[in-house]
């Protein structure tokens, strides 16, 4: 019945909220399932099996993660830093970089109100690793309270084929 980000089958269960309309769920659950994690010698929730709860915490951390395993589906939420910039290997991300903002985040200023693809306006809850290779930055404005944004029909990730 509940989320247990302990466990690393659930890890994904808190980025299904992007394909029902409710991407706000998802960052209150990344939310707190993040604070779970601190620099101290029990700072990482279960096994890190082959550093799948570190992989868990940093992309989740700056707002993406894989939401469908064997597919190049990456579910978008709330970074929890203002700015991330990923140098990135130019043989297969051809500008070489990617940057993340999201000004202003913080615990009580953490939900999505708006996002931009390289300053085009972005509706969906998702990205494909072909965008991500293809464009140089992703911004989001965030919020104090939930918004309409990824609340659109065709906003969550497509289903699994």
């Amino acid at each position: 019945d509940k989320y247990n980000p302990q466990n690393e089958p659930d890890l994904i269960a808190p980025y299904t909220y992007l394909s029902t309309g409710q991407p706000w769920k998802t960052t209150d659950v990344v939310h707190a399932a993040l604070t779970l994690f601190t620099d101290g010698p029990t700072g990482m929730t279960g096994n890190d099996d082959l550093g799948t709860m570190s992989a868990w915490n940093v992309l989740s951390s700056i707002g993406v993660f894989p939401v469908q395993p064997g597919y190049d589906t990456w579910g978008l939420s709330t970074p929890v830093f203002d700015r991330v910039d990923l140098t990135l290997d130019r043989r297969y991300y051809p500008h070489g970089a990617l940057t993340i903002t999201a000004p202003g985040t913080s615990a009580d200023t953490r939900y999505v109100q708006s996002a931009r693809l390289d300053g085009a306006a972005y509706g969906r809850t998702y990205l494909t690793t072909e965008a991500l290779r293809t464009h140089r930055s992703l911004s989001f404005t965030v919020g104090s309270t939930p918004s309409s944004w990824g609340t659109g029909a065709d906003a969550g990730p497509p289903a699994l084929g």
